[in-house]
């Protein structure tokens, strides 16, 4: 992990509303006086479940996960988050993180302190909008994802819906087809969809057979995002039967 000043890569995004979009001219000067920036390396530890935390986290460039551990030692991913997402904002309430996070990949960070950020807030409305939609989009992922563990959705439908969502909000259009762009291996879907190892290889062994997607070498390209949806919404449809 480094730890530097923002620079070009700072102002870039915030000046030109990449990151931040809507602010007043002044709340972006702070931003930039205040923003420092983080790097971590791929498998890298961000913050762990628990940790007194002062700082708010937002990614710049990489991909980080927010996964927790159960008393049998077993990770369940809760989210993959991307360029532009807060990782840690349940510490504008209360400084204890509720969650584990570790980049995916070489990852770097904004950071802004507790106070810095709350005192942006009250002097300009679109940073306190911008905070709360990335509460909303959280609450309703997570809504989602429940609707996606029932008992009633089977294992294969999990799994597609995984993948889909993964390549539709990440994915990387290549002339194979569209890659996810981070290390993607039966370990970590399983811990995605809260299932073995062993069952869950069964199943991408099957939509390999199918021609749906392939995962080689820690990369997954799905061939297929049609026949995945459809997969997905079979069980929906089904579900309003």
């Amino acid at each position: 992990m480094v730890l530097f000043q923002g620079g070009a890569i700072i102002q870039k995004k915030i000046k030109e509303d990449m990151l931040f979009p809507g602010l007043k001219s002044e709340t972006k000067e702070k931003l930039l006086q205040w923003g420092r920036m983080k790097s971590y390396g791929k498998k890298e530890i961000i913050f762990l479940d628990r940790q007194n935390e002062e700082k708010i986290y937002i990614l710049l460039e990489g991909y980080a996960a927010l996964y927790k551990v159960n008393k049998n030692m077993e990770r369940k991913i809760i989210f993959i988050l991307g360029p532009g997402d807060i990782l840690n904002e349940e510490v504008l309430e209360n400084t204890i993180v509720s969650t584990n996070s570790i980049a995916l990949e070489e990852t770097k960070l904004l950071l802004f302190t507790k106070k810095q950020w709350l005192e942006l807030m009250e002097q300009d409305f679109s940073l306190v909008t911008w905070t709360y939609n990335e509460m909303a989009m959280k609450i309703r992922r997570l809504c989602h994802q429940l609707g996606n563990t029932t008992n009633a959705m089977r294992l294969n439908q999990q799994v597609a819906a995984k993948l889909w969502k993964l390549a539709k909000d990440y994915g990387i259009r290549t002339e194979a087809g569209i890659q996810i762009p981070f290390d993607m291996t039966i370990s970590f879907l399983a811990d995605m969809v809260g299932s073995k190892r062993e069952t869950v290889s069964r199943v991408i062994k099957n939509y390999a057979q199918q021609g749906l997607v392939s995962m080689r070498q820690n990369r997954c390209i799905i061939y297929n995002m049609e026949r995945l949806k459809k997969i997905t919404m079979e069980y929906i449809a089904a579900s309003y039967e």
